[in-house]
């Protein structure tokens, strides 16, 4: 569960649908650059090269999946995807992309669906996203930093149930 969760925003990529820019922050230039970008993104990943993938972040990365710490640094982010699975399916929905000259983000969602074990049904996961990107000195965007979750409920925990605390 958590290999899908960690892979889920590294997969948020399918043909992306071209998305148009909201304000004048960002020139058309700009929006088709991050539009390539994003469909570089799905190309790497479903080639299983994550090599390239890598390629497409900055030095300084922030990856935050849900259910665990923040992933600081590509070296680290580096490590972490040798624990990545094959992917199955997947498709985004760009609902925004927005910005300046040299700072943008990407908001949307995506659905995901991996391989489990031989024989069993693949896991399907749906979910939102948001990627800020920086423009480096070479005028190519780079993901900076990446923060996503699953609209699905947590799985339940045997029949227990985690109450909230009244705070007065």
């Amino acid at each position: 569960m958590r290999l899908m969760i960690l892979l889920a925003a590294s997969l948020v990529v399918a043909a992306p649908p071209l998305a148009t820019q909201s304000t004048v922050g960002l020139s058309d230039d700009d929006v088709a650059a991050i539009n390539e970008f994003m469909a570089s993104y799905l190309e790497a990943v479903r080639g299983g090269d994550w090599d390239a993938w890598l390629q497409l972040w900055a030095d300084d990365v922030v990856y935050m999946p849900p259910n665990s710490p923040a992933i600081e640094g590509l070296a680290t982010l580096r490590e972490a995807t040798h624990e990545y699975p094959l992917v199955e399916d997947a498709s985004i929905t760009v609902d925004e992309i927005d910005g300046r000259a040299d700072l943008a983000f990407v908001r949307g969602k995506f659905l995901l669906t991996i391989p489990t074990h031989v024989g069993a049904e693949p896991i399907t996961d749906v979910g939102k996203f948001l990627i800020i990107l920086r423009k480096a000195p070479d005028g190519i965007w780079q993901a900076a930093i990446e923060c996503y979750n699953s609209d699905l409920p947590l799985p339940s925990m045997g029949g227990e149930h985690m109450e909230r605390e009244e705070h007065n």
